[in-house]
């Protein structure tokens, strides 16, 4: 239906950098809508814009976004582009009950629109959970209860060249469905036909592959089991119990930052964090801020002092998201996401996405634990705890320092089960 090519110009859709870089999450547009008239809206997160095609893929507006807010989500109300930021959306609800049926462990199920023809659009996922992990997306048609239409979304799984757009999907009043897609040259928009029968990408080759013990087994959502081995913890360096704490505390760290002495400056080679760059009076902050390259803690460093606080009070500056050098810019102090693994399971040393698995063994997802880590090339992130749906898990919280959602730095986030899946998990070699 769209495709729209990758660059900083009016029109175009900027990511967060040309190409994957070394513990660097790649960035792109988050959400997407379509009006009635079958105009498409893309916020363009990177670029702080939303970008307005018509139905034949032409440029028609470009919306400027301030750029001191983070923009999440974009939605049409009566054909005018509301922005939601702070991570909320709206869901619309109804009176009427709707059973959905799943074969595997279901994993998400909410409503994405109901159509003025009483029409019910649902977003339906499933999983697949074992040695591997796949998630399965679909869109259900109900009407009066009754599931009459199903649409099958394109795997999410190794199909994505930047992170998961927090929304992929998008259902308009009269019940097409849409999926964006991040493409390493383009990003693509594609409408979603819908079938009276229930159609499914998961067959015996993909069952074995991921190798499920149970259809509705999810094993790491067995709070007894995390019980368990929370008391056979010895409490010890690289032990994951201790990682947790350590995670927690960089999270959390709270420390005050005078942009006069420590803001970083807007150069060639870097770049202020988002949440640091426009404040001129001391504040409060919490939260170690990101440095690429970066391994300064609370109790670790390769910058000009023995920790974070340390550094800063030595005169570096806070944080860096700027990736043009070969790696760590001299001057300033934080931590990026491997730092922040490092530092975490006291490995002594910094180690790079592309070197964890000297400290790390890949697990299976059913045995995947707090204080295990999800690992690609380019991001890493550590598991804190699954959130808890009313009957099952629809995704993880974890501990982790990126430059995506607010703030540049060491946080508590969100992981979604589609992005989850383009991650593998590992544990940490006792």
């Amino acid at each position: 239906m769209l495709k729209v090519d990758v660059g900083s110009g009016n029109g175009e859709i900027a990511y967060s950098s040309d190409e994957e870089v070394e513990d660097v999450e790649l960035r792109g547009p988050k959400s997407f809508a379509v009006s009635d008239s079958g105009d498409f809206f893309i916020l363009d997160t990177i670029g702080h814009q939303i970008e307005v095609y018509d139905q034949n893929g032409k440029s028609e507006q470009t919306i400027d976004l301030p750029e001191d807010e983070e923009f999440f989500d974009i939605e049409i109300d009566e054909n005018e582009v509301k922005s939601i930021d702070d991570n909320t959306v709206e869901l619309i609800t109804a009176d009427q009950k709707i059973e959905v049926s799943y074969d595997y462990a279901p994993v998400e199920t909410s409503l994405l629109k109901s159509t003025e023809e009483g029409e019910q659009l649902i977003v339906e996922k499933e999983a697949l959970i074992g040695e591997g992990l796949y998630v399965e997306t679909r869109v259900g048609r109900y009407q009066d209860g009754e599931q009459i239409g199903t649409a099958l979304a394109i795997p999410t799984k190794d199909t994505y060249y930047t992170s998961i757009p927090f929304k992929f999907l998008y259902v308009t009043k009269d019940g097409k469905a849409y999926q964006m897609i991040t493409k390493k040259n383009s990003v693509e928009i594609y409408e979603l036909p819908f079938t009276e029968e229930k159609k499914t990408n998961i067959d015996k080759q993909l069952l074995n592959k991921i190798q499920p013990e149970d259809k509705r087994n999810i094993a790491f959502f067995d709070e007894e089991k995390a019980e368990i081995r929370s008391s056979q913890s010895k409490a010890q360096a690289n032990d994951w119990y201790t990682a947790l704490q350590r995670a927690e505390k960089m999270t959390y760290l709270s420390w005050d930052y005078n942009p006069k002495k420590m803001k970083t400056p807007s150069t060639k080679n870097t770049t202020p964090p988002d949440h640091l760059a426009k404040g001129t009076e001391t504040v409060e902050e919490q939260g170690i801020p990101y440095n690429w390259g970066g391994y300064d803690g609370v109790d670790t460093s390769n910058s000009s002092g023995e920790n974070f606080k340390d550094s800063i009070s030595k005169g570096d500056k806070a944080g860096n998201v700027n990736t043009n050098l070969d790696y760590r810019s001299s001057g300033t102090a934080g931590i990026d996401c491997s730092g922040f693994i490092s530092s975490a399971y006291e490995l002594g040393d910094k180690y790079g996405t592309s070197n964890l698995t000297k400290k790390f063994k890949k697990t299976s997802w059913r045995n995947f634990q707090a204080g295990d880590i999800g690992l690609r090339k380019g991001h890493v992130w550590m598991l804190e705890s699954v959130k808890k749906g009313s009957d099952n898990p629809r995704g993880f919280y974890t501990y982790e320092a990126t430059t995506d959602g607010t703030g540049d730095k060491a946080k508590s986030y969100y992981r979604s089960w589609d992005d989850a899946q383009s991650y593998s998990p590992y544990t940490i070699i006792e």
